[in-house]
């Protein structure tokens, strides 16, 4: 039998509170937040039309937390990774399932541990905690799981 680990829960995530005044009530006690996404309007489109395909997770931005799919509570991060096509800069709301968070405020944190944490660990999704280490934002990553694969293409 497994050891049954106790989860911490996030539930200061700025986006999620902000859109829980409006009566939009998420599960908190399993870290299901609001997030922002910065990307394309035409990644942004592949994303609404099939999910966020993990075997292109960090191909267009730096890769600091390891491969995976980076969401912001602030818009102001989600921008910084948004790409500029016809004109337009596009962020996506999401809403997340965080699960089993691995939490980090590393200056340097080792990128292949933490996907490795996600994809063959104990943890669902990674939060680098820039805020604590350099004073600008936290970062959410969900790398997938070996359930959550993509399907061939």
């Amino acid at each position: 039998m497994g050891l049954l680990l106790k989860m911490c829960v996030y539930d200061d995530v700025l986006t999620t509170k902000v859109w829980s005044a409006y009566g939009d009530q998420l599960e908190t006690s399993i870290n299901e937040w609001y997030l922002w996404h910065g990307t394309s309007s035409s990644a942004a489109h592949n994303i609404c039309m099939s999910d966020f395909k993990m075997r292109l997770a960090g191909s267009a931005t730096g890769t600091l937390y390891g491969r995976g799919s980076y969401f912001a509570e602030s818009i102001t991060k989600a921008d910084e990774y948004s790409k500029e096509e016809d004109g337009l800069y596009t962020v996506l709301l999401c809403r997340v399932l965080g699960g089993r968070v691995k939490y980090t405020a590393d200056r340097n944190p080792d990128p292949d541990a933490l996907t490795r944490e996600c994809t063959q660990g104990e943890s669902d999704c990674i939060l680098g905690d820039r805020i604590k280490i350099s004073g600008t934002y936290r970062e959410f990553i969900v790398s997938g799981t070996p359930g959550a694969r993509d399907p061939p293409s």
